[in-house]
């Protein structure tokens, strides 16, 4: 979140500066020439780097502007003027509009319909006065910014060169995170893409884009289909932001506001603010620190969540305090605290996740574990807790090698020492992905093989890892671990419309349980496997609206009516060290039925998918966690509105394999409960087989054009 704040300090900094530069434009004569040229020496003889490069017009910018600047090193002005250098801002215009502008004495002022022009960027106000003696600039009534797709308003503006103190009163903004550095860029553009601010108060092409997650327990593994494994919010992910604050005071080095509000929200009334009280942006070695000293999320005005002091970045944990339920890996309920992220190594960030087992303490006793000196394999006892039974912690360490992407991913259910080759799964691995069509960005097959306005893209994977007890989740046959792997993998993707395919290479040594025996065993395994999927429209219902509206409460986007046949087809051919081999090729294909608007109070929504899946297999693997199975079910999905925000989700599997003993029975259930929201969703999930619970809510990130009025 520092690079979002910043990105306000920088939309907010350049009027500050155009507004010294253009004291001289209240004058009603030019520059003396000779006060041009001591300007120049005074600049030659201070040899600032910063405005060595800087060149003025004499007939616009007054000298006295560069050498208060050079005098008072003011940092704020100093961020700014750094970019105009580094990115060659010789050729800067300025301009000023304005019915009167007059002198008197030594403090200029500009009223009525003022305009201040900086090359794109415009600064209008009823009334702007700056005092030369005491370097205050004053800019009231009306007063709007606007800069590319970055815009704010305001009622007043002060701001002292000297003292480097200042205030914005009653300001309302947007900012487009994805534009902000283009935008603000100095550089001069054709009069024709300067927009007009009263045209653009007004939402315009409203798109969902995606959506940033928090996750309040830490249950699922990543392939499961509902994944809570990560605890944070990266607030660059969301696209556009509009935010409001009576006064925000602007000291030496930083700026404060009692309190201040963002949200993801189109429109009014928002549905989700972020509201931070005692809120500071200070730049701390060149860098802009930002605390939250009081920090709520407020969902409708009718749940706020409060989440305490925050030192805020963009990968830190949003939640402080967690609470959360499982009993395959903790003995049921805890409680956890996150912590923020720490930079180590210069290029790595550490997180750290303790937890408390709440339910193993009241317990006294847990039954995760095998008798001390038994084999993993060996059936679990229940045996007494000591102290470090009761502790659980989660370690995450990333990091960037020479372009290479380097995650070491540790969780320990236990800090009791004795239990570590039981408490402990550690995932490191190594990864590259290579746009295949990096030089080529327009490349797109043509003649109907691949539809001309979707980019075809082409992505080479590398992944070199090892894993200790990793967990691999099997869709129908249940889960299964591998002790110890470490191996390369190498996939090419493709994906263009509504296709995707991945042709994959893995080689892999495995310490596993042998198929059928209680035993573990070390073998190797190359693999080749290929995945296609498809989604082929059947029906499709014309929408009547295309854009979303201030009518969609209850959904993010416009929902595409209608019934797809999805397919996915899987072939794989495995070779293990010891002579053995399976092949197989599997079958996945069904409709996906999606009818409703989700506009109104109750039953105007409703998703269903069946998707039958058959196998043909040839070999047998020696491992049990990768035989393929050529068992036939049904994967069923369905989601519903109920009432109001409330949507309904279940999965299962039906066993249609008559040879099994669990024939006709439904495995794999999973059900959820969400408040569903145009601005974000709030849900409660369940799995009775694993016993996990947990709660997770999304933000929602939205592309448009424009902006509504204050919120």
């Amino acid at each position: 979140m520092n690079n979002f704040i910043s990105k306000i300090l920088i939309v907010f900094l350049p009027s500050f500066i155009f507004l010294e530069i253009t004291n001289s434009f209240f004058k009603s004569i030019k520059a003396e020439p000779s006060l041009i040229n001591n300007s120049s020496e005074f600049l030659n003889k201070k040899q600032n780097k910063s405005f060595d490069k800087l060149s003025y017009n004499s007939k616009f910018v007054e000298s006295s502007f560069f050498i208060d600047v050079q005098k008072f090193q003011n940092s704020l002005i100093f961020l700014i003027a750094s970019n105009l250098i580094n990115n060659d801002k010789s050729n800067l215009e300025l301009k000023i509009d304005s019915n009167v502008q007059k002198q008197l004495n030594d403090i200029f002022y500009a009223e009525g319909n003022v305009i201040i022009y900086l090359s794109n960027a415009r600064l209008f106000a009823d009334k702007v006065t700056y005092d030369k003696n005491s370097k205050k600039f004053i800019a009231e009534g009306n007063l709007r910014f606007f800069k590319g797709n970055q815009y704010f308003e305001a009622t007043k503006l002060e701001y002292n060169l000297k003292t480097e103190t200042g205030f914005i009163e009653n300001i309302y903004g947007g900012l487009d995170l994805t534009n902000i550095n283009e935008d603000l860029e100095l550089k001069n553009k054709p009069d024709g893409e300067v927009k007009d601010i009263d045209q653009e108060l007004t939402i315009n092409d409203l798109k969902y884009i995606n959506n940033a997650s928090l996750g309040l327990v830490n249950d699922f593994e990543e392939d499961k289909s509902f994944n809570i494994s990560k605890i944070n919010l990266k607030i660059p992910q969301i696209k556009k932001w509009r935010f409001k604050s009576d006064k925000i005071q602007i000291e030496k080095d930083k700026l404060t506001s009692k309190q201040i509000f963002f949200t993801n929200d189109a429109f009014n009334k928002p549905q989700f603010l972020i509201r931070s009280k005692r809120f500071s942006a200070e730049i701390v070695k060149d860098k802009l620190e930002l605390i939250s000293r009081n920090t709520r999320i407020i969902f409708d005005d009718k749940l706020s969540i409060p989440i305490g002091r925050r030192k805020i970045n963009d990968n830190d944990p949003f939640t402080r305090w967690g609470i959360g339920w499982d009993k395959s890996e903790k003995d049921g309920l805890y409680i956890f605290r996150s912590t923020n992220s720490r930079k180590v190594f210069e290029d790595f960030e550490l997180k750290l996740q303790p937890y408390f087992l709440l339910q193993r303490a009241i317990k006294g006793k847990t039954n995760l574990y095998v008798e001390k000196d038994f084999s993993l394999l060996s059936e679990k006892v229940e045996q007494n807790n000591k102290f470090l039974d009761l502790f659980a912690l989660d370690a995450n360490l990333d990091g960037e090698i020479n372009s290479w992407k380097f995650n070491l991913n540790s969780k320990f259910n236990s800090l009791n020492l004795e239990r570590l080759t039981e408490s402990n799964r550690t995932e490191l691995s190594f990864s590259k992905s290579i746009d295949l069509n990096l030089n080529n960005k327009n490349y797109e097959f043509k003649e109907g093989k691949i539809s001309s306005d979707k980019k075809f893209q082409n992505f080479f994977d590398t992944r070199i890892y090892s894993n200790y007890r990793e967990k691999i989740t099997g869709t129908f046959t249940g889960d299964q671990e591998i002790y110890l792997a470490y191996g390369l993998s190498l996939a090419n993707r493709r994906i263009w419309d509504n296709y995707s395919y991945s042709l994959i290479y893995d080689v892999t040594q495995f310490n596993a349980k042998r198929k059928d025996f209680n035993e573990l065993i070390n073998l190797n395994r190359n693999m080749l496997a290929a995945r296609y999927s498809s989604s082929y429209p059947l029906w499709s219902k014309n929408n009547i609206n295309k854009e979303i509206n201030s009518d969609y409460k209850y959904y993010p986007k416009i929902i595409e009516q209608g019934i797809n046949w999805e397919s996915n087809i899987n072939l794989g051919h495995y070779i293990y060290s010891d002579g053995s081999t399976q092949s197989g090729i599997t079958f996945s294909s069904g409709p996906n039925l999606t009818i409703g608007e989700f506009k109104k109070d109750y039953f105007d929504y409703l998703n269903f998918q069946v998707i039958g899946t058959y196998a043909i297999k040839d070999g047998q693997s020696p491992f049990n966690f990768d035989d393929i199975s050529d068992a036939l079910r049904l994967k069923l999905n369905t989601e519903f509105q109920i009432f109001g925000p409330l949507l309904f989700k279940y999965e299962s599997f039906l066993n249609l394999d008559e040879a099994s003993p669990d024939y006709g029975k439904l495995k794999k259930n999973q059900f959820s409960l969400e408040v569903q929201r145009r601005a974000y969703s709030l849900g409660a999930y369940y799995t009775p087989a694993s016993q996990s619970l947990g709660i997770q809510f999304n933000i929602f990130n939205f592309d448009y054009s424009g902006l509504n009025p204050s919120f």
